[in-house]
């Protein structure tokens, strides 16, 4: 049993270095390896036989699709956030409805100008 928790715990460690895709995409593959089995099989198969094993042994269009829809359900969130954080700081703080990188630019030449002219 030791020897399993100390499996597992090394799992986890290796689960926990993966980026946020790569764990996704790990999480869509076995649970599109379960759904196949459970729809497929009335013997209780083995985690083992469920992810299979090898190189691109989590590569499935069921993980693919997951992925995928992860990402749109990420990237949705992320866009209410940021709308979010907009709306917030135009209510704090308005909207400048003025040319602000002209406007600053334009000071900048009447100082250039002063200075070539030396009135500073």
């Amino acid at each position: 049993m030791t020897k399993n928790i100390s499996e597992f715990q090394n799992v986890v460690r290796e689960i926990d270095r993966m980026s946020l895709d790569e764990q996704l995409e790990l999480i869509a593959y076995i649970a599109g390896k379960i759904q196949q089995y459970k729809s497929t099989s009335d013997k209780k198969p083995s985690f083992k036989s469920i992810i299979g094993t090898g190189e691109g042994c989590f590569a499935t269009p069921e993980a693919d699709k997951f992925i995928s829809q992860q990402r749109d359900i990420q990237q949705e969130k992320a866009l209410e956030t940021l709308n979010a954080i907009r709306e917030e700081i135009q209510q704090t703080h308005g909207i400048y409805f003025g040319d602000l990188i002209a406007e600053v630019r334009g000071e900048r030449e009447e100082q250039i100008e002063s200075l070539i002219a030396g009135e500073l």
